[in-house]
């Protein structure tokens, strides 16, 4: 039986009146049933591995994406671009691809997301798309 999961991120720094020494960020992954399509923000239903690549991609580091055409890797690292940009709104992030097409599509899914303000992208290369 595939299971479903909901990605949760907490940073203990956000959480008003929670003080420790060494702020810790918490990555839940639960399964849950999905609501239905049309209600859900993110229409992607992700695997056990994509779920667990989108909790490396939020651990302190670098993270790489690879695999087969047709696995999902833009769109875990559309998630994983979602859930930094909102957990951590103060750091930035740096997205490099093979070629310019893989960056159009990725910039392209981010946009269609539409939770990502437009203001905060910036795309570097040859070959970008108005």
């Amino acid at each position: 039986q595939r299971c479903n999961y909901r990605i949760k991120v907490t940073n203990t720094n956000q959480i008003p009146d929670r003080k420790q020494i060494n702020p810790v960020t918490t990555v839940v992954a639960e399964t849950y049933p999905f609501p239905p399509i049309d209600k859900c923000g993110n229409r992607v239903r992700y695997t056990s591995v994509q779920v667990e690549a989108i909790r490396s991609g939020l651990s302190p580091g670098l993270t790489l994406i690879v695999g087969p055409p047709g696995t999902g890797k833009t769109d875990v690292a559309v998630q994983i671009i979602a859930n930094l940009y909102h957990s951590f709104p103060t750091q930035r992030t740096i997205l490099v691809t093979h070629s310019n097409a893989a960056l159009n599509d990725l910039f392209e899914k981010v946009m269609a997301r539409g939770d990502i303000d437009e203001r905060y992208l910036l795309r570097l290369g040859a070959g970008e798309r108005d």
